[in-house]
């Protein structure tokens, strides 16, 4: 496909890196003519310096034989505008990164009559996301599919499991549930195992089933299956906004830690089941004191890797049992993680380049 990219952010060279994975020819455009240069040379891409919302720079892009346009620049409203005038000049089909609140539950309403095939949210998809692994506590991702009636399943066979020692070709007649294995990561590999493999203990394995037969799945495997019932979010930025929303739905409580003041009095506004705490969340007394040892999940969501890491790893290590998740932004630092005790890990612009694919 020919695909021109609007705006080249943490989102958008992360996007670009996966179509031109893909082998689709990708042409970018961004204001900045240093990112320009320089994605352009790492990717050996075409770039066009200048403002995706021009009529005359969407035409230098050939807009007109555009297959796709995905709009990504930091603005909304930019963001729109720069699909409605590619659908204008002759583009097939248009994405548009739409973040703000007010927009996204009205976005629906015009997605018609903008003619855009697809909105992204990338703190919409990690709310979704987080909310899916918190409904399912023993998993470390959940990925669903034919409209969430099959769900995609990551967690690590746990200690004294009847997986342990187990050759896939008997994990139907142990667990007595339709599973199918496709993954099993051991240490640095990964196995696409045949029936005579044998699993265990400490395998992280990946298997698809129905969503009504994992959670017997993961009792009969010896894995933690107890609701989540109590969930303290650390940051408050707008994944944290959202997810709360999500969780507050199904009947959790949230305390949510936040630095910021002004930002806590915003989320006490929108938020009003929720609990807001101005306070820093690296503080382990404020932990203990806002009952860090009654809460069944620690969710990290602040703007620093490093930070989400270090809390998590904390939290890991004092409360076995509680439920991790960890937010990163940085590429680079998500293989280190994976190598840490910091529970499931978020990428909000990896969600977002997936979805597209």
């Amino acid at each position: 496909m020919k695909i021109i990219l609007a705006g080249c952010g943490k989102v958008g060279l992360s996007i670009a890196e996966q179509l031109v994975s893909e082998k689709h020819d990708i042409i970018i455009i961004d204001r900045n003519p240093r990112i320009a240069d320089t994605v352009g040379n790492d990717l050996d891409v075409f770039c066009i310096t200048g403002d995706a919302a021009s009529r005359d720079v969407l035409q230098e892009a050939n807009a007109a034989e555009a297959d796709l346009l995905i709009a990504v620049t930091e603005s909304d409203e930019v963001n729109l505008l720069i699909c409605l005038i590619a659908k204008k000049l002759g583009v097939t089909n248009t994405i548009a990164r739409v973040r703000n609140p007010v927009y996204v539950n009205d976005i629906s309403l015009i997605k018609e009559d903008m003619g855009l095939s697809m909105f992204i949210n990338p703190e919409m998809s990690a709310a979704r996301e987080i909310s899916r692994i918190l409904r399912c506590p023993a998993a470390t991702r959940v990925e669903t599919f034919v409209k969430g009636r099959v769900e995609l399943f990551t967690c690590m066979v746990p200690e004294g499991s009847v997986l342990d020692g187990l050759p896939v070709k008997d994990v139907h007649n142990e667990v007595k549930c339709r599973v199918l294995l496709c993954g099993v990561r051991r240490g640095d590999e990964v196995f696409i195992p045949s029936g005579a493999f044998v699993l265990q203990a400490g395998d992280t394995i990946t298997f698809v089933t129905h969503y009504r037969d994992s959670n017997t799945f993961f009792k009969r495997i010896g894995a933690n299956t107890s609701p989540i019932k109590n969930v303290i979010i650390n940051g408050g930025g707008r994944l944290t906004y959202y997810l709360a929303r999500i969780i507050l739905d199904t009947g959790m409580s949230v305390k949510i830690i936040e630095s910021n003041r002004d930002r806590c009095v915003l989320l006490d506004e929108l938020l009003p089941d929720a609990t807001v705490i101005n306070g820093d969340a690296t503080d382990t007394i404020l932990l203990s004191e806002e009952g860090l040892a009654d809460a069944d999940a620690v969710v990290n969501l602040t703007g620093i890797d490093e930070q989400n890491a270090l809390l998590s790893q904390y939290v890991s290590e004092k409360y076995p049992n509680c439920k991790v998740v960890t937010k990163v932004k940085h590429s680079d630092f998500e293989e280190m993680f994976q190598h840490m005790k910091v529970g499931s890990l978020i990428n909000p612009k990896h969600l977002t380049a997936d979805s597209i694919i």
